[in-house]
């Protein structure tokens, strides 16, 4: 956004905010950008109508306003195009729309940013041809304010090699929450008073065809730290959060499974198999800080080819939904484990045995399965084995070779209640990596002082 336009919309949010009658806003200004839609910052005090409490506590939201379409850029409005409704016109779709209408599917995902509604918004009462000019389409979502991912990343980049792997059993089950949320939307509280978020759930009915398709460690925040509740899932760490669902889509709708097909399927099931054919790429040389060679330019398979890397069945449907969800968080993951943001894209694969007995598969994750062969060790050597092997799984190049979303839901439920710090340390030495103070030191020195100091 150019910086009158950004300065103009700024003004006019103010102007709107100040004329809201109960004085309920307090607006602060621009919080972020991205290529779609800017997000300002607003502190809004709801109104109790008491004599005693007028106004609830203030809580800080973010106001998210669509650019104008003609800001975008043609190559990310077509998705948008409805056929006899004008982009420009009062029937057009957008990313703010778009997001608005899944966020109502996850209003009560534990795991997916929380959409807030404002009763009499003041936006609402704007002109149509102001907010046409300045925020096509808005909506306000929680504030998340320990961050994001990435931003932890590279906080503990500084003070860690490498996190506990009680830590990332944690962060993986919160990933793996997200995608049930997606495949199976909580349906709300049993109990009706209660309107606290719901943890997610796999149910056996056949999943959705739901895609967020711009998944990354940036549109992943960290939620408030809450009260300890009877599970061992967030008794250390709080929740991680869904962000940013301007591009996602559902693929078992006819016409995004349309145009997803025509963006990403890139190459013939002849060219997979040929692919497929050969023997996986090995590892012979060292690069950056000795880490593992990549195999040549000839061995690459486009990030997107991988999705859909299996040339006996069709890349469409729910299920090719939930792998590709599966193969999103397994790039997090990698990240996570290794403690490495330089990681390049996933383009190039190798084999790997990922339980002994078991035959050989691809997998994108070369930096976490591949030794140095120099030295002959695998990056992140404390790394918990089968959590190694896991990552290994959710990014093989066959989504067959995946692991099913309900299967691996419970085997990481399953591995936070039994590994505890008795597990990885059974001599009770001084060593206290694992330890529940060890990880909670981690989350108020990453997390909490973060918010202090910055």
């Amino acid at each position: 956004m150019l910086v009158n336009d950004a300065l103009d919309t700024k003004q006019r949010l103010e102007l709107y905010f100040e004329e809201d009658l109960a004085k309920r806003f307090t607006f602060t200004g621009m919080h972020g950008e991205g290529s779609t839609a800017v997000a300002w910052k607003v502190t809004y005090r709801p109104v109790y109508n008491t004599p005693l409490y007028p106004y609830g506590p203030p809580k800080h939201l973010v106001l998210k306003t669509q650019k104008p379409l003609g800001d975008i850029g043609v190559w990310r409005t077509q998705r948008f195009d409805v056929p006899g409704q004008s982009r420009t016109g009062s029937g057009r779709v957008g990313f703010v729309p778009n997001e608005k209408r899944w966020l109502e599917k996850f209003e009560w995902a534990e795991h997916v940013v929380k959409m807030i509604k404002i009763p009499y918004d003041p936006l609402g009462v704007a002109p149509a041809a102001v907010r046409e000019k300045n925020w096509p389409e808005w909506l306000y979502l929680e504030w998340l304010e320990n961050g994001s991912l990435v931003a932890f990343m590279l906080r503990a980049q500084q003070h860690y090699q490498f996190l506990p792997n009680r830590l990332l059993w944690r962060l993986f089950i919160c990933l793996v929450r997200m995608c049930v949320a997606m495949a199976w939307p909580p349906l709300g509280p049993e109990d009706f008073d209660d309107q606290r978020p719901v943890t997610e759930r796999s149910r056996n009915l056949p999943p959705t065809g739901f895609i967020h398709d711009d998944f990354h460690d940036g549109n992943v925040m960290f939620g408030a730290f809450e009260s300890p509740g009877e599970g061992a899932e967030h008794n250390l760490i709080p929740p991680l959060k869904l962000i940013d669902f301007g591009d996602a889509r559902d693929l078992n709708e006819p016409r995004e499974r349309q145009m997803y097909l025509n963006q990403y399927y890139k190459i013939t099931s002849e060219e997979i198999r040929r692919r497929e054919g050969r023997a996986s790429p090995r590892v012979e040389d060292t690069d950056r800080d000795g880490d593992v060679q990549m195999p040549d330019q000839d061995e690459e398979l486009g990030e997107d080819d991988l999705m859909f890397a299996s040339p006996e069945r069709e890349p469409m449907g729910d299920d090719r939904a939930t792998s590709k969800n599966i193969y999103d968080i397994g790039k997090a993951m990698l990240e996570l484990a290794l403690l490495d943001l330089r990681l390049p894209i996933r383009t190039r694969h190798v084999g790997f045995q990922w339980s002994p007995g078991q035959a050989e598969i691809s997998t994108t994750a070369v930096e976490l399965v591949s030794p140095n062969v120099a030295t002959g060790s695998l990056r992140n050597p404390g790394l918990d084995p089968d959590l190694r092997a896991l990552i290994g799984l959710c990014l093989a190049t066959d989504p067959r070779h995946r692991p099913v979303l309900q299967e691996l839901e419970l085997y990481v439920q399953q591995q936070i209640a039994q590994r505890d710090f008795g597990y990885y340390n059974p001599q009770r030495t001084g060593d206290l990596t694992e330890s529940d103070d060890n990880i909670r030191q981690i989350m108020q020195q990453l997390l909490l002082d973060a918010n202090t100091t910055s």
